[in-house]
């Protein structure tokens, strides 16, 4: 694999990056929607399907098998909070500042399917740049500390939209990012295959453990003097 010739980014969250990628803060690229619908039902609203906090906390991509929550909105919220595809959702405030910033990309989208209420809409600009890619950027420690970091409260934590707008990134070309998101898409999606079959194997393990004491201890399995397996 050929190495990229680096230079200084000049923010200390990204070091050096490559000659070619141009660095710039997420306001420059992004339109940022801190969202204001909430999961109540008024008899003078439309119906809308919500893409809440927990969609976007447990997942990686938002997509029509999700069981959205059925809530309503008004036509101006519809037309404002209504989800496209490429767009970045991230968790706005939580409990826990680490649960700041926590990234999610939309992958397929049906009528009134609204952003909720504890979630910022990240829409790229008409310029060169990719959601996908901007997705896979929060998901690294360097880029996501500088929301967490920033993030406010006691009990409950929150950021503002002035701080997620000045978090630095790097951005490739167009291509290149695109390119990016491709490879982690699929790299990650075979860990995540890798992850499941081992938590499969050890749960079986651990059944055929307990299994195996209780058959020792109860006599169920006669164990001879000296038997080591």
């Amino acid at each position: 694999m050929e190495a990229y010739d680096l230079k200084d980014s000049g923010f200390d969250s990204l070091g050096n990056i490559p000659k070619h990628w141009v660095k710039g803060k997420i306001k420059n690229r992004f339109f940022l929607k801190p969202s204001n619908v909430d999961k109540k039902s008024y008899d003078d609203e439309i119906p809308v399907k919500l893409c809440n906090y927990v969609d976007v906390y447990y997942n990686d991509f938002i997509t029509n098998d999700l069981a959205f929550m059925s809530a309503t909105a008004t036509a101006y919220e519809i037309k404002k909070f209504s989800l496209n595809i490429d767009d970045v959702l991230i968790t706005k405030d939580s409990e826990d500042p680490l649960d700041i910033g926590v990234p999610a990309l939309v992958k397929e989208i049906k009528p009134n399917l609204v952003c909720g209420y504890h979630l910022t809409m990240l829409r790229k600009r008409p310029c060169h740049v990719s959601g996908s890619f901007l997705f896979w950027a929060l998901k690294d420690e360097a880029i996501a500390s500088q929301l967490y970091r920033e993030a406010t409260g006691v009990t409950r934590w929150a950021i503002s939209s002035r701080n997620i707008k000045n978090v630095a990134i790097a951005y490739p070309k167009l291509n290149e990012q695109k390119a990016i998101a491709d490879y982690l898409d699929k790299a990650c999606a075979n860990i995540g295959k890798t992850k499941e079959t081992i938590a499969k194997q050890i749960k079986t393990l651990t059944k055929y453990r307990l299994s195996l004491i209780h058959e020792c201890v109860t006599g169920k399995k006669r164990i001879y003097q000296g038997e080591t397996q």
